[in-house]
């Protein structure tokens, strides 16, 4: 596929020694080949069927579990990992030897590629399936909400398999400050170059799935 991400970025020399910067861009980083085209390998363990147990009214104390085969492998539908970025700064000349940068900056990003356990998937399908009900809307299969995965489940709702995949899960912000002053002397013995850099973070934020949300 194809992707278009523009960043643009500005610079102005208040006066000789004093430069104002700022940028805003965006990027991307693509699915790698294995998440996309690895074939799929089989394992089995025990998966605790939330669906089976909000049909019965114990979602909040299931303790059923199936013992399936899983698979995990490539997902083809998987969309690359996007990211916005904004940066603010100054560099100050503050003599011909001493020189400092201030940089306040923003960056977040999206559709991040993780996985989610089986029980964590299943989950959060149960907590759907409830949500829909109350409202009297159809319930949505666990591909719709998660592209590429499914489970599939007998007539007496145990649980026969599932397609576990790579998925555009999630979602990071963070913000912070960067400054850095660096000096250099000269002296008899030679050059000498003394450099302070302090980094702080305003904000960081992910997003992970807990309790089916």
């Amino acid at each position: 596929g194809d992707r278009f991400n523009p960043q643009v970025s500005i610079r102005y020399n208040v006066i000789e020694q004093l430069l104002l910067r700022a940028s805003w861009g965006t990027g991307f980083k693509a699915p790698s080949l294995s998440q996309l085209n690895q074939d799929p390998s089989e394992g089995w363990g025990d998966v605790t069927n939330y669906l089976s147990c909000y049909e019965a009214g114990e979602l909040d104390s299931c303790a059923t579990e199936d013992n399936i085969p899983t698979y995990v492998g490539k997902n083809t539908e998987l969309k690359p990992e996007e990211s916005e970025s904004y940066n603010i700064g100054a560099v100050w000349d503050i003599t011909d030897n001493i020189n400092m940068t201030v940089d306040y900056w923003k960056l977040s990003t999206d559709n991040l590629i993780d996985t989610m356990s089986e029980d964590a998937l299943l989950l959060f399908l149960a907590k759907q399936w409830e949500a829909a009900d109350a409202a009297g809307q159809p319930r949505a299969e666990l591909g719709d909400l998660f592209p590429g995965t499914s489970v599939s489940r007998n007539s007496a709702g145990r649980l026969v398999s599932m397609q576990n995949r790579n998925i555009n899960l999630g979602e990071t912000e963070r913000e912070g400050i960067d400054a850095n002053v660096a000096a250099t002397f000269e002296t008899g013995i030679g050059e000498f170059k003394l450099g302070l850099a302090w980094s702080h973070y305003i904000k960081y934020t992910e997003t992970s799935p807990e309790d089916g949300a």
